[in-house]
């Protein structure tokens, strides 16, 4: 059986450091907006990610483990102007959640 922490890691890590890219396709977003995001706005997506995994483990660290509790105090403030991040954060933290509480 694969395992899928080390894809996750392994596969980041090779996607950023070895792939030079000036743009990516998107399969998501408004049809109003172009669907060729600039090579910066995956950056910006893994910083995101590092850094809700960063709050997610400090609060669990702290004691809180629930995933409902999770959602209601981890907060990404750098982030809040993204579009639809009061939607999609409860989502993000719980499923960091998992993947620090049961492993994958």
């Amino acid at each position: 059986m694969t395992d899928f922490r080390s894809n996750i890691r392994g596969g980041a890590s090779i996607a950023f450091t070895i792939v030079s890219f000036s743009g990516g396709l998107s399969g998501h977003g408004p049809e109003t907006e172009p669907g060729i995001d600039p090579a910066a706005v995956v950056t910006e997506q893994r910083e995101y990610i590092e850094d809700l995994m960063a709050a997610v483990k400090t609060a669990m660290d702290a004691g809180t483990h629930s995933p409902d509790e999770l959602q209601k105090t981890v907060k990404l403030p750098k982030y809040e102007n993204w579009r639809a991040y009061d939607a999609w954060l409860p989502m993000n933290i719980e499923r960091i959640w998992a993947f620090y509480h049961m492993g994958w």
